[in-house]
């Protein structure tokens, strides 16, 4: 279910490029900051686990989750910015 979540962001992400090629709202920086602050913590997640001895394929499937995760929320929230603007 996941995986079909995420191949919906990546469509979202497409028209979002789109929508920025066109002129629409760039991501503030603020955006940025907190999608590398996700990035970050995700990264923390994956290395405390491999270092700690977890087993690579548990390892390997957070990394994934946490990942599409990631780019889900992003894309949920560039969504909002552009239906915000489109009236």
């Amino acid at each position: 279910m996941l995986f079909l979540i995420f191949l919906w962001a990546l469509w979202g992400a497409v028209i979002d490029f789109r929508y920025q090629k066109n002129g629409g709202t760039k991501p503030t920086k603020r955006a940025w900051f907190i999608l590398s602050i996700a990035v970050a913590a995700a990264v923390a997640r994956v290395l405390v686990l491999w270092f700690g001895g977890a087993p690579p394929l548990n390892v390997r499937d957070q990394a994934c989750a946490l990942g599409m995760a990631i780019v889900i929320v992003w894309e949920f929230s560039r969504w909002q910015v552009r239906f915000s603007r489109a009236t």
